[in-house]
C-alpha cells in the first residue's frame, strides 16, 4: 500500500488483480488473502498519529475500510488485513495506544482475520504486554514474528541475521511475560534473501566472522557516514535518520536485486563505483554452498562469510536451503502456530528455499 496523505491507494505496479485471486482461491481450497497496510518506509506518520484515540484514528480506519470498497467491493477476495507498524515507539511508548488501536480495528473489522508483524526483538518497538490484546476476546489471529534482520543497521556486534539460535531467542522473548505472546499465534518468520554489511577491520575477521566490525550505517549526522549518504525526505516523520548506504539485502534471486538507491552511494576510494555496484559484484563470490566451503555454523544452522576482495569490504550473512530446514527441525517442539516468508519472489530459479520449508516446517504443522 502506498499513504498520499488522504487514503491508501495501491500504485499501477502493484493495484492487485480481483480475478487473479479469485481463480487462486477457487483452484486452492482453503487459500486466504491479506492485505498488509505499511511496511518498512510506509504509514509511519499515519499510525503514529492513530496510536491515540481521536480523529487520526477514525481517518485511518476509514480509510482502510475504503480501500477495501473500492478495491474488493464484493468481499469475496481478501480475507485478512496485517498490520505493519515499524515500529511502534518506546520513547514516548506507543505499546497501550498500539494495543487500543488494534482493539478498535477489529471492531472496524469484525469479519476479516487480523495479523500484526513485529520485529525479531520485541525491544525493537513498544511491544509492552501485547499478548494482552487477546485476553478479553480474540482480536488479532496471529503475529508475523520477523525472525531476520536481527542483525541490522543499528547493530554493534556482528553476527547472524538469521538463524536457529536468534529465532529461539527471539520467540523466547516474545513468550515472556513482559510480552506475552503465545506460541501457537506465532508465526516463525524466513528471510529469503542474504544481508551485507560494511566493515573495517577485513583483516581481523576474514576467518571469524564475528569479530568484523561495522562501518556507520546509519546516523542522524551525514558527514558521520563513510560514504556519500542518502537523506530520508520524510521530515515529518521524527524517526528520519540518514541511511549511509553501506548495508542491504540481495534477495537469493539475482535477476530480482536491482536497487536504483545504490547507484548513487559513490565509494570514497572508489570514484564513480557505487555502493550497489561494490555489493552486486561481492554477490557473485559469495559461496552460497556453504556447507561444503566449510562456513557453514552447524549451531547456528546460518552462514557467514568476510568478502576482503571488494572494493569497499563486505560481511554477508544469509541461511541456505539447508540452515532453514534445521531451524524448522529445531522449533518443532515449540508449536509455533506456523511460518512466513519474505518473500516468495526472492528466492532462486530452483526454489530450493521453498522446496527446503515444504520438506520441514510444512510437515510439522
Amino acid at each position: 500500500m502506498t499513504f498520499t496523505g488522504e487514503s491508501w491507494i495501491t500504485t499501477a505496479y502493484d493495484k492487485p488483480n480481483m480475478q487473479d485471486y479469485i481463480g487462486y482461491k477457487k483452484a486452492h481450497e482453503g487459500l486466504k488473502v491479506g492485505v498488509a497496510f505499511g511496511g518498512w518506509d510506509l504509514g509511519k506518520v499515519e499510525f503514529k498519529a492513530a496510536m491515540s484515540e481521536g480523529s487520526a484514528r477514525v481517518k485511518l480506519l476509514d480509510d482502510f475500510e475504503n480501500w477495501f470498497k473500492e478495491t474488493d467491493p464484493t468481499g469475496e477476495v481478501f480475507d485478512l488485513i496485517d498490520i505493519d507498524y515499524e515500529y511502534p515507539q518506546k520513547q514516548p511508548d506507543e505499546s497501550a495506544g498500539f494495543i487500543s488501536f488494534l482493539k478498535a480495528l477489529r471492531e472496524k473489522f469484525p469479519d476479516k482475520e487480523i495479523s500484526v508483524a513485529v520485529s525479531g526483538l520485541p525491544s525493537d518497538g513498544g511491544y509492552a504486554k501485547l499478548g494482552s490484546v487477546n485476553d478479553e476476546k480474540k482480536v488479532v489471529d496471529f503475529f508475523n514474528v520477523m525472525t531476520y534482520d536481527i542483525v541490522n543497521r543499528v547493530s554493534t556486534q556482528a553476527g547472524h541475521h538469521s538463524s536457529l539460535i536468534e529465532t529461539e531467542n527471539s520467540l523466547k522473548l516474545w513468550a515472556d511475560e513482559a510480552y506475552g505472546l503465545k506460541y501457537e499465534d506465532i508465526n516463525v518468520g524466513f528471510a529469503f534473501y542474504a544481508k551485507w554489511f560494511g566493515i573495517s577491520n577485513k583483516d581481523e575477521c576474514k576467518n571469524d566472522p564475528k569479530k568484523c566490525k561495522f562501518v556507520v550505517m546509519q546516523t542522524k549526522q551525514a558527514d558521520q557516514c563513510p560514504t556519500i549518504p542518502y537523506k530520508q525526505e520524510v521530515t515529518a516523520d521524527p524517526m528520519s535518520v540518514v541511511d549511509c548506504g553501506t548495508s542491504s539485502a540481495f534477495r537469493f534471486q539475482p535477476k530480482n536485486n536491482a536497487n536504483t538507491f545504490y547507484h548513487d552511494v559513490k565509494l570514497k576510494s572508489g570514484g564513480n563505483f557505487t555502493m550497489y555496484e561494490n555489493a552486486q559484484a561481492s554477490y557473485g563470490r559469495v559461496p552460497w554452498d556453504s556447507e561444503e566451503k566449510g562456513i557453514y555454523d552447524s549451531d547456528a544452522k546460518a552462514s557467514l562469510w568476510v568478502d576482503d576482495q571488494a572494493e569497499f569490504p563486505l560481511l554477508w550473512s544469509w541461511q541456505s536451503p539447508k540452515g532453514m530446514k534445521e531451524t524448522c527441525d529445531g522449533l518443532k517442539e515449540l508449536n509455533v502456530g506456523g511460518y512466513m516468508i519474505w518473500s516468495l519472489g526472492g528466492d532462486n530459479d530452483k526454489h530450493s528455499h521453498i522446496k527446503a520449508l515444504q520438506e520441514s516446517c510444512w510437515k510439522h504443522e
